[in-house]
């Protein structure tokens, strides 16, 4: 089997064409991939304000610009989080010893003086008004 004959340049285009955003919608997709909006999210944002488009058709023609976008997002987030932590912010310190570090918080239960914790397993039988501990 022979391989395709080339296209004619002046041949029609192959496949859907690319659909065209206008800029308030290329705005309000940025703005939204910024906040880490999932495609879907970005979908019915965008035909909520006038511009319909499935997830399909954003995933397929701005999926990687969103990708790029909600990176950048979250190192926004991150610079924003390391500005609080070093301003003193206790709990983003904490949060971040945490999260970079393998920190955690450390909970240990003890008896009186340190000792094991003793415990009395009772049973009660209600009968009306009376409780009958055995």
């Amino acid at each position: 089997m022979s391989p395709p004959a080339p296209r004619a340049a002046d041949a029609p285009a192959r496949g859907r064409p690319r659909i065209e955003l206008p800029p308030k919608a290329l705005q309000l997709m940025d703005s939204l991939g910024q906040i880490r909006c999932t495609i879907e999210e970005i979908a019915a944002a965008l035909t909520a304000a006038g511009w319909p488009v499935s997830k399909n058709t954003l995933k397929r023609h701005y999926g990687t610009h969103i990708k790029e976008l909600r990176e950048a997002g979250r190192s926004s987030l991150r610079r924003a989080q390391w500005t609080a932590a070093l301003k003193g912010n206790a709990t983003m310190l904490i949060w971040l010893g945490k999260q970079e570090l393998g920190q955690a918080d450390r909970h240990e239960l003890t008896g009186k003086d340190g000792g094991p914790i003793r415990t009395v397993a009772k049973q009660v039988m209600v009968i009306g008004d009376r409780r009958i501990t055995f």
